[in-house]
């Protein structure tokens, strides 16, 4: 108890919490009171106007938002519904703000106020208690110097993606949702404009990485060129877009490897900025690094005149990358230099750019284009690749094009390589579609009467008339789409363009999750298992499987989620096993069963015994049980006999009571002292009793207690650290680990062609009108490949919803060949003679991590047999680094992108 406080009401002892529990780093309580939420303020910053926003009338669903009195679960709901319906009204303006929220407590709040139809549960009372405080500190790239920023927070770990690692809400709810569960920090991103609006394609945005948004315009240009820069002034407006620029707004952090001196007066005071093309030296300003240029350009390769730099395509050098060159992350871009890598490998198109062939094709009138800026750029990252001599180079300038034209890539957040190809293809497309006026057409369907031959035909003539570049030639193909009304039996077929192939993963019927189970029988060590079960099942489900394996009966299986060595939330039966992720740790607990008796069995109780050494909570949370009548002497008894059981020490004796009493505090759920007051080891007080006079929450149905290991509960010549990774595998893990099995199994490219082709019921949302009936019909429908282009591009789509918002990877891996991919089966156009349908692999882009987070790197075969390629063979990009890499490397689980060519396919475009 604080010191000079008096012993009050239980409300008054909540208000006694230690905050300085190491467990509460971020703690921002001290909002919880009356005085914070009336002067305007959150963790000391003002808010605008000084005051929370609130509906005009004051409340909400007949609440004020900004009380500190816990509303019950429904009118939570309907408070936080009704301030987004609001907020949505609105839409996004510049300078507003939105707040980070961690996805994990936000998919937990939504459970305990049945928030979606689908989180309500009726497995207990267990499965709705109420959230702890926020949490945002997993989301926070922390270091020692690190200063949480008193206006937006502080900078959030890289590749962050939004409604998988976190939410954004308007303010009005973060405000509510603060002001009842307290926690933080709080992360603040202001809405921006990205785009260029006299393009009409900008949009607004909020800006989830603002420390990166200046990248690209923070390192001075070289001369000659210049670059538009969008920079965000502190109130989130964007400066003007016409703004030129040749020197770095900012100072860049200096380098310990480069000496931090002006490469033209040697001077080495006042704000030095780098060179933007090479980063390797120093200038005053602008100035100096025009009159150095001359002795600078020979090394600064990436930034030489045009003409320079055809001189030197011509000339050639013994050095020159060849197309093994890195590219350097920009901060969340190795999904585009993954992509890059492998379309900078198509060696047709690559030919047509470096012998700048592609000029002649250039249309910079296409309204579907942008003015033939891609392309050039595009042309010259491909020589930086090709004839540049550093390891790496920074593809800042294409980058910048690709952000003007499509805005939704602008920024740094991570995105699917996949989307960025597709925009690639069809964006290259237009900047060099050779025709300049496109007429009228219209799209024609058959009703199979007609030959399909000719129907084809037509329709790639007809896309000819609007379509017609390098890209059309080699890298579009064609597809036949079939569509019968199940009603009127009336049969429509369309034939229409493609430049890659996605296709679906065959649906896995099952998956495997990884659970820990915890045995209460004294003896029995905590077990690891491989569990196999449908993937569209409830945790019932995952219960009666891990029985089969375990023999203890489902009903008598308590499973939690654990996260950073706390109960993160416990899960109920009916809970949907495709809302667990493959990261999650799962824990299953064995739950004691009540001995038959004439007399009337009290309710049982359920808690959890956390570990704690000095600061930092370790290990795996221990279930214990108890009822009313459970004394405090009874329950350090079960915690002695479940520490004996489960946790590995130096001696064999179990802890008295009496030695483990002081050493054992109650907590919450994030393992915060309630009081500094150790649990007394008496048989006269009952424990429940003792708990509820503690408890803070008056939500929370579970009971928490942290024990603090040191060396008075061990042996003096023992380390103060218990083992408490005393945990055996189950056959089924061994068995996982020996074959390296995935929550997958292994499926062939065939399977996919095979799934691709497969007649569909279309579903409700995807209703198709049928011309006869004159209603829209659940329609079957089939997708075939009539025409093969010379490059066959395949994207295996990993990614499948397991909810709205959420999606999940699929990580099975795809068997696909390297070489003799025979493609006659899967295509309908016959006119080719044998062995012109035979592919060869040369280029994959691979995802590694899940849904939302992770990282991309790719795979390329370099040219063979052509522009004196002295290493033939694989080689391994991973942004900067490019390591050569063996055949057997490029199949794995991380496959996501294949480019695949015909063989014996010219590698000369003609002139």
């Amino acid at each position: 108890m604080a010191k000079g406080k008096k012993k009050g009401s239980k409300k008054a002892q909540k208000k006694q919490k230690d905050t300085s529990s190491p467990a509460t780093v971020g703690d921002e309580s001290a909002f919880m009171n009356g005085a914070a939420a009336k002067n305007g303020s959150v963790n000391g910053v003002t808010l605008p106007n000084g005051a929370v926003a609130k509906p005009a009338n004051g409340t909400v669903a007949g609440v004020d938002p900004r009380s500190t009195k816990l509303p019950d679960k429904s009118k939570q709901k309907a408070i936080v519904k009704q301030l987004t319906k609001q907020a949505d009204q609105l839409g996004l303006q510049v300078g507003d703000k939105r707040f980070i929220i961690s996805a994990k407590w936000w998919e937990r709040w939504c459970q305990f106020v049945s928030y979606d139809d689908d989180s309500a549960s009726s497995s207990g009372t267990l499965v709705n208690a109420a959230p702890s405080k926020i949490n945002n500190m997993p989301l926070l790239h922390i270091s020692s110097d690190t200063k949480l920023d008193e206006l937006m927070g502080g900078p959030l770990r890289s590749q962050l993606k939004e409604n998988y690692h976190y939410v954004l809400l308007p303010q009005e709810v973060w405000d509510a949702l603060l002001c009842w569960y307290g926690g933080g920090p709080t992360i603040a991103r202001f809405v921006m404009e990205v785009g260029d609006p006299t393009l009409g394609n900008s949009f607004k945005q909020v800006q989830v990485y603002p420390e990166q948004a200046d990248i690209e315009a923070d390192a001075l240009v070289a001369p000659g060129e210049k670059i538009k820069v969008n920079a965000s002034s502190q109130s989130g407006k964007m400066s003007p877009s016409g703004v030129k620029s040749s020197v770095q707004r900012k100072p860049v952090p200096a380098s310990p490897l480069i000496p931090k001196i002006c490469g033209a007066c040697r001077s080495t005071t006042g704000p030095l900025k780098r060179c933007g093309s090479c980063q390797l030296i120093w200038y005053c300003g602008a100035a100096c690094q025009t009159s150095h240029w001359k002795y600078h350009k020979t090394v600064c390769r990436s930034a030489t005149s045009s003409e320079d730099k055809e001189a030197m395509i011509q000339e050639g050098s013994a050095e020159e990358r060849r197309g093994k060159m890195g590219l350097r992350n920009l901060g969340n871009t190795c999904f585009m230099n993954s992509a890059l890598q492998c379309l900078s490998h198509v060696e047709i198109l690559t030919s047509y750019f470096l012998s700048n062939q592609y000029q002649k094709d250039l249309n910079k009138d296409n309204p579907l284009g942008t003015g033939g800026n891609l392309a050039t750029e595009y042309d010259a990252l491909l020589k930086e690749l090709w004839f540049g001599t550093s390891p790496s180079f920074a593809p800042a300038g294409l980058k910048r094009a690709i952000g003007r034209f499509a805005p939704q890539f602008s920024g740094f957040q991570q995105h699917d390589s996949q989307e960025l190809l597709a925009y690639l293809l069809d964006g290259l497309h237009e900047d060099l579609n050779r025709v300049k006026q496109k007429p009228y057409t219209e799209v024609k369907e058959s009703d199979g009467k007609v030959e399909d031959a000719v129907v084809a035909k037509e329709a790639w003539e007809r896309h000819l008339l609007r379509n017609n570049s390098i890209f059309v030639d080699h890298v579009q193909g064609q597809f036949k789409s079939t569509v019968v009304c199940p009603i009127c039996a009336k049969v429509s077929i369309t034939f229409d363009p493609f430049n890659c192939i996605q296709l679906e993963l065959p649906m896995q019927q099952n998956r495997k999750i990884e659970v820990v189970l915890v045995p209460s029988e004294a003896g029995k060590q905590m077990t690891r298992y491989w569990v196999e079960v449908s993937k569209r099942g409830s945790m019932l489900g995952l219960k009666k499987a891990l029985a089969k394996l375990c023999g203890i009966p489902a009903s008598n299986l308590l499973a939690a989620d654990i996260y950073q060595s706390m109960t993160y939330r416990i899960i109920g039966d009916n809970e949907r096993l495709v809302r667990l992720r493959d990261e999650d740790r799962i824990l299953m607990y064995q739950v004691e069963t009540s001995a038959s008796s004439t007399e009337e069995v009290l309710p049982v109780r359920y808690g959890f015994l956390y570990h704690r050494i000095e600061s930092t909570l370790i290990g795996d949370p221990l279930l214990f049980t108890f009822d009313a009548n459970t004394t405090c002497l009874e329950i350090l008894q079960k915690w002695s006999k479940l520490i004996g059981a489960h946790v590995a020490q130096t001696f064999d004796a179990k802890i008295p009571p009496q030695v483990l009493a002081p050493c054992v505090y109650l907590t919450d759920r994030d393992g915060a002292f309630l009081r500094r007051e150790p649990i007394p080891a008496d048989n006269n007080t009952r424990f429940l009793d003792y708990a509820m006079l503690q408890q803070e929450d008056e939500t929370e149905n579970l009971v928490f207690a942290t024990i603090t290991w040191s060396s008075s509960l061990l042996s003096s010549s023992a380390s103060p650290r218990p083992d408490l990774e005393k945990i055996v595998n189950h056959e089924t893990m061994k068995a996982k680990e020996a074959n390296g099995l995935s929550s997958h199994d292994g499926i062939s490219l065939d399977d996919c062609f095979r799934n691709f082709t497969k007649t569909e019921t279309l579903d409700q949302a995807n209703l198709w009108y049928c011309s006869k009936c004159k209603e829209h019909r659940q329609a079957r429908k089939t997708m075939e490949i009539w025409k093969l282009p010379d490059v066959l591009i395949l994207s295996l789509k990993r990614f499948e919803y397991r909810n709205e918002i959420l999606r999940d990877k699929l990580d099975v891996f795809v068997d696909f060949p390297m070489e003799n991919l025979d493609m006659t089966k899967y295509c309908l156009e016959k006119t080719h003679t044998d062995g012109h349908l035979i592919y060869d692999l040369f280029a994959v882009s691979n995802h590694y991590g899940g849904m939302g987070f992770g990282h991309y790197t790719a795979f390329a075969k370099s040219w063979q047999n052509g522009n004196g390629e002295r290493y033939p063979g694989w080689y391994s990009f991973d942004d900067s680094h490019v390591t050569p890499a063996m055949a057997g490397q490029v199949k794995s689980n991380a496959a996501y992108i294949l480019f695949y060519k015909r063989r014996n396919i010219g590698t000369s475009v003609q002139k």
